[in-house]
């Protein structure tokens, strides 16, 4: 099977899991150098990740549309097309497979260690799985969300408890 391309990954990816920060850059239309042009024209790069996760939906063969769907924990050092390291949060992600990994031992609530393969740039971006590994019943996953980077703006927020009335 092969990537799924940045347009497809897009429209199944921002609407049902705000892969926003992950792929904003390869989706967004607007601005110079975010653009798909400045995506498309750069050299082809790819990087392996391993998380861990819950499965909590395999593919159907009866619905060719239907994929592997996996919450898993944050990737901290997830980096993005323009190669700034910028994490991905704890979410659940469909998980395009490839052709030579089976899936007949898992179930749905199985836990699981993902190896996927990000293409940015060329014609083959975006994600696949190239293994998934079973975990122990016992192994404790952690899905707490990444911190968020929060812009000061020179002011301290010691005491403050509601900032609606700021602008950041």
């Amino acid at each position: 099977m092969p990537l799924i391309p940045r347009k497809t990954a897009c429209f199944l990816a921002f609407p049902a899991l705000s892969l926003g920060l992950v792929f904003s850059t390869g989706c967004s239309d607007g601005g110079p150098q975010s653009g798909p042009e400045a995506v498309e024209s750069a050299e082809p790069t790819s990087t392996t990740y391993v998380v861990r996760g819950v499965i909590s939906t395999l593919p159907n063969p009866d619905n060719p549309a239907s994929s592997l769907n996996v919450k898993h924990e944050a990737i901290p050092d997830f980096v993005d097309a323009q190669g700034k390291t910028v994490g991905m949060d704890v979410m659940t992600m469909p998980f395009p497979v490839a052709d030579d990994l089976d899936l007949s031992t898992f179930s749905v609530d199985d836990k699981v260690e993902v190896t996927f393969v990000v293409t940015w740039g060329g014609e083959d971006q975006g994600w696949i799985a190239s293994q998934l590994s079973p975990l122990p019943e016992e192994a404790e996953l952690d899905f707490t969300p990444l911190a968020k980077p929060h812009d000061h703006h020179g002011h301290d927020h010691h005491g403050h408890g509601d900032h609606s009335g700021h602008n950041h």
